[in-house]
């Protein structure tokens, strides 16, 4: 097992937190912490995936119809080509289940990479406590994330961004 190269660029840990991966999610993969919030499930969980720490997985999901008997090796061959990129969280709070207390989740978008090119993968996951722990119960998919271009428009009349001096229409432009 090893972990992906992509994730020790900045030594921040695969979750995003910004803090290094030995004071972030390590302790809950090494069994001497437990999330105590659903963000940080999320992260822990995420980053166990980015990290390789199946078993973590495994225990922090309660069993259900949907995955009965889920092993850390069905996830390992499951994940085998992945390469996870990034985590994104947009949302959280309390679902308006049967019981009057409901249920915590957050809604957030994942990005991995595979031999065919990136992806990203969006879920509502919801949380219950059980024994004083908190747990991942399920999960729904949510719509994909729109892609938007994060740099500033660039006009026909505009200076080419490649430096060159020319009209962006001139240059770089005319194979747009």
């Amino acid at each position: 097992m090893h972990e992906h190269a992509e994730f020790k660029k900045d030594g921040g840990c695969p979750c995003g937190s910004g803090v290094p991966y030995e004071e972030c999610c390590k302790p809950y993969h090494d069994g001497a912490a437990w999330p105590g919030d659903p963000e940080t499930m999320v992260r822990a969980r995420y980053c166990a995936y980015a990290v390789q720490k199946w078993q973590f997985l495994v225990d922090t999901q309660l069993p259900s119809s949907a995955n009965p008997g889920l092993t850390a090796e069905q996830l390992a061959e499951r994940a085998s080509d992945v390469q996870w990129q990034g985590l994104n969280i947009v949302g959280s709070g309390i679902s308006e289940e049967d019981d009057e207390r409901g249920n915590p989740y957050v809604d957030f978008y994942a990005y991995y990479y595979l031999p065919n090119g990136l992806h990203q993968v969006g879920e509502q996951s919801y949380f219950t406590t059980k024994d004083g722990k908190l747990y991942y119960t399920s999960g729904v998919q949510l719509a994909p994330e729109p892609v938007r271009n994060a740099g500033p428009k660039v006009g026909r009349n505009d200076p080419c961004p490649c430096g060159s001096g020319k009209k962006y229409k001139k240059c770089c432009g005319r194979s747009a």
